[in-house]
């Protein structure tokens, strides 16, 4: 008789859970993501001396991936096509459009090439708050063309994982039904050989 009651609450619990989704692991992020690109610039972050690799992100929830650099704080910007000897400068401001006076600057700095090659170490003031930023570069060479490269910066983004497991697919074939309520069955009363995924088989989550 209490075979049968387990399994009739099992077989409850399992028909309660042919639509329901696992709750996923929540991941708190900052860091830089959706860098641009301009030619001869090289944009390399960093945390602390750490270089930071990239990862696949849903940073604004609209289902696209972002480039997320988690835990990146600065940036090291190399430009490759400097003219030896000419100053060249850099500005990290808030939003997508050219800088104004009500602009938020994050970092300034000017730098003259040595060679064909002139780095900034852009160590910048953090954002209190997600934002749009862009990285400006520009010269005292004749005819120089501003560099304006978009990024963001998120802060305190919470990310939410996709599961590896349907909650309630307790044998793993990808499907919630009486297979699952069985499994789960034996596996508590045991003297059973099975193999169940407990994580998948805990929908109440106690």
């Amino acid at each position: 008789m209490k075979r049968k009651i387990i399994t009739l609450v099992l077989a409850m619990a399992a028909a309660s859970l042919i639509s329901t989704t696992a709750m996923a692991a929540d991941e708190t992020i900052s860091g830089f993501y959706d860098i641009g690109t301009a030619t001869d610039v090289v944009i390399t972050p960093y945390n602390g001396d750490t270089q930071v690799t990239v990862a696949e992100k849903n940073i604004d929830e609209d289902d696209a991936m972002e480039q997320v650099y988690v835990d990146s704080k600065k940036l090291e910007v190399v430009y490759d096509g400097a003219t030896q000897s000419k100053y060249y400068s850099i500005i990290l401001v808030d939003g997508t459009g050219l800088p104004t006076k009500d602009s938020t600057i994050y970092y300034i700095d000017q730098e003259t090439a040595n060679s064909s090659s002139v780095a900034f170490n852009v160590s910048p003031k953090l954002p209190t708050e997600t934002t749009d930023m862009t990285l400006y570069m520009s010269s005292d060479v004749a005819g120089f063309e501003l560099v304006s490269i978009p990024m963001s910066y998120a802060v305190n983004v919470v990310i939410e994982e996709e599961p590896s497991y349907k909650l309630g697919d307790a044998n793993g074939d990808d499907e919630v039904d009486v297979k699952d309520v069985i499994a789960i069955r034996r596996h508590i009363t045991g003297g059973y050989s099975v193999t169940i995924n407990e994580a998948a088989s805990n929908v109440n989550g106690d």
